[in-house]
This record gives C-alpha cells, structure tokens and sequence, in this order.
C-alpha cells in the first residue's frame, strides 16, 4: 500500500497549484483567512520555545472537536503543569473557539494541506512529541510521514455508515494508513467492529469522549436578563442549525404562528455566515425576525430570533424548554449531550448517524426523543408545550441529566490511556 500513498503524494503535489486557488476560493467566502493562509502552508508567526518539555499536539477537526480539545488540554495540564500544546484545527470557527480560550502554554495553528512539502516542514518546525487526532481524521500524508518522530493517538475514533462502505473496497489502504496510530481508542461498539474489520490493531472501545465536555459555560449577567425577558413565554431553541433543518423547522413555526401558540423560536446557525440566508428565508414566510448581531437582545414581538455568534449555546439552553438538535435533518446530527445538562426537552431528527449509540440509548431511557418529519415534528413540540404534560417533560429532563452524569467516567479512562505514552 506504500505506493498509493506514494502515488498520492505526487499527485498531491502536481495539484498544489489548484490547492492554493481552492484556498483563496475559500477566502473569499469568508471560510479561511490570512493567517489560516500562512498556517496551511507551513508558515507560522509562533515559535516553539522551550524543547526541553515535551509538546503534546491536538488535531481537532471542527466545533465540537475543539471543545475535546480544549478539555483533554485542561485536565492533562493538571498533571503535566509544565506541559506544552500545540491544537491544529480544520476550520476558522473552531479556530476562534481555541483562540478565545486564551490558556498559558497552548498554541494555535491550522491543520497544514495534506502535502508533503508542507507536512515535512510542520513536523520539523513543531517537533511535536505525540500526537493526538480526535474522530475521524484521516489525512495520508499527516500519518504517514516517513520522517516523523512522534507518537501518533486516534481518541474518539468514529466512521460514518458512508466512509466506512467507502473504505471497504480498499481496506488494505485503510488499515495501512490507520495503523500509523500506536493507539486507536473508539467511541462506540459499532465503531470497533468497523476499525477492526478494516484491519486495524489496537483498537479499544472506550465510549464517546464527548461526555467529557462539562457543561457549557453561561454568562451569569446575560442569562439573568434574558430570564426576564422570557419568564412568561414557552422558548423552543434549535441549535446548530443547517439548511435542511431550517426547511422544516420555519413551516413548523409558520405552522405555530398560524395556530397562535405563544412560542418564542431561536435558531442558533451551525455556520454563523449563513445568517443572511435565513433572514431571506424568514422574509419569504413572512416571519418576523431579529439578528444577534444586529439585537443583541431578542424581541419577542418577532417569531423567531436568529443567532449568529459562537460560545452561547448554554446561554440559550438554560432559557429553553424544548431544544431540537441540529444537522439531524441530513448531516447525521451534532452534539445532542450538551442540552443535556440544561432543563430542556430534546428532541432530534431523523438522520442521528453521527450518535447512533448514543441517540438509541438515550431513547431507551426516555431521554430523547426522535422525530422523522415535519408533521411528527410539530406533535412533539406542541405536546411538550401543554401545560398538562409539564410532569412529562420534565421526566424527559432528569434522565438526560442523568444520562451524561452516569457517563462521566470516560474521561478518565482516556486519560489514563494518553498518560501512558506522555
């Protein structure tokens, strides 16, 4: 399998011209930045500087990612105080996520282009010591640089029903370029059958990472105001919305305005750039709406509020009462554990492939539940809504709580795996 990847590099290379162009595309869409520019080609404003400490180096894909990321981070530097970070990250939300953070002795930078002139002058420039992915990363050239000295862990590890059928006609490539981790701990059974059916070694189940977030931080001083305004109004929050999600959830709330159910409807985009979209949408249903970025502070003679900003899920979800999980419409779902520790009903689509353990268990336990298209969609907002189903949804509510509090083990269990190759 040596010459495929061989073979990928050169191809790789040859393409680099056509790579640049796709980046400066990307620019202009407002999806890359100067200094994401510099950063996926090697070229970096930080320096390491201090060689004597070992440098532990996170790759996290995207938002959720980067929250794992951030918490790995935290807790191993309670063990290791003198340890140094380096977080590469896929795209510029979750870049802002890291940045934000501000934490002594981490630094940032873009994951470089999977090219083999650019990855030999990442690793000689940051020399990292081990190596950590988190899910579902799989770059070639990254892993299997000949020249690389460091440790190289998948934590988290997850394939999606549609890479795996992918991967399947060319396991052999599969497992030659997953092998290049020492370690590979999975996030579910259904992932282990998948890495091992592939052909890779050491694989371990040991659950989802992501219950390892703690709860979503909350700005005391917003939230207090954002009560009084809502005290006397039903809230339903869909976070981490995407087109296909929105397409369902603006008839629902037509559907809803029509009805004059007093519910009050905030959309947290997945992709903030996307706000302009949604208003067009919203003005097309003739909905009104407001914009974080424009109103700061909702107004409830609107039908729906649109936020366009990061880091305040757990504001919103402290003030809903039911909340719809986004990207459950067609993305295969996005983090459906961090409502949980809020008073919320959760409820999500029918597309959950990217928590399929976790969604199933969860609805075992009646502490999620799932809906398969627009008109069961609406039953089930509208009933947790009634006042005469108070009791229910708030069954619905202690067991997500508990579910997550019963899970907080995992983290544990991967610390003490990463502790054994620091």
């Amino acid at each position: 399998m040596y010459y495929l990847v061989f073979l990928y590099n050169v191809v790789n290379l040859i393409l680099l011209p056509l790579h640049v162009l796709v980046l400066f595309v990307r620019v202009f869409n407002g999806k890359e930045n100067y200094v994401s520019l510099k950063s996926r080609f090697g070229f970096y404003s930080q320096k390491r500087d201090d060689l004597d400490n070992k440098l532990l180096w996170i790759h996290a894909a995207s938002i959720g990612e980067s929250s794992l990321a951030i918490t790995l981070t935290e807790e191993l530097k309670k063990i290791y105080p003198k340890l140094k970070v380096l977080i590469t990250t896929g795209t510029v939300s979750s870049a802002d996520i890291i940045i934000r953070k501000k934490t002594a002795d981490v630094y940032h930078e873009f994951r470089p282009l999977d090219n083999w002139l650019v990855v030999r002058r990442f690793y000689r420039y940051w020399q990292p010591d081990i190596g950590i992915f988190i899910e579902s990363e799989i770059w070639p050239t990254l892993l299997t640089f000949p020249s690389k000295k460091a440790k190289l862990l998948l934590l988290n590890g997850r394939l999606s029903d549609k890479s795996f059928k992918r991967w399947q006609k060319i396991p052999s490539l599969f497992a030659f370029i997953a092998n290049s981790f020492c370690y590979i701990a999975v996030q579910s059974f259904s992932d282990f059958k998948k890495y091992k059916t592939l052909g890779c070694r050491n694989v371990e189940n040991l659950g989802n990472l992501k219950f390892a977030n703690k709860k979503l931080p909350v700005n005391a001083e917003k939230l207090d105001k954002l009560q009084q305004l809502l005290a006397s109004t039903k809230v339903f929050v869909a976070a981490s919305t995407h087109r296909e999600d929105e397409a369902v959830l603006l008839k629902m709330i037509c559907e809803f305005k029509k009805q004059n159910l007093k519910i009050y409807s905030i959309l947290i985009l997945r992709h903030p750039e996307r706000a302009r979209q949604l208003e067009t949408s919203c003005t097309e249903l003739k909905l009104k709406y407001a914009t974080s970025s424009d109103k700061p502070i909702p107004n409830l003679a609107d039908d729906v509020y649109i936020v366009n900003s990061f880091g305040e899920l757990g504001l919103f979800f402290s003030v809903a009462d039911v909340t719809f999980v986004g990207g459950s419409f067609s993305q295969g779902g996005h983090n459906l554990l961090e409502p949980a520790y809020f008073d919320n009903v959760i409820i999500v689509g029918p597309d959950m492939t990217n928590y399929r353990d976790i969604t199933n268990e969860m609805i075992e336990k009646k502490a999620v539940i799932q809906g398969n298209d627009l008109e069961e969609l609406e039953r089930q907002v509208a009933f947790f809504f009634k006042d005469e189903n108070k009791n229910i949804a708030q069954e619905y509510s202690n067991n997500a709580k508990q579910y997550v509090q019963d899970k907080e083990a995992t983290l544990g269990n991967y610390l003490n795996k990463i502790t054994q190759f620091l």
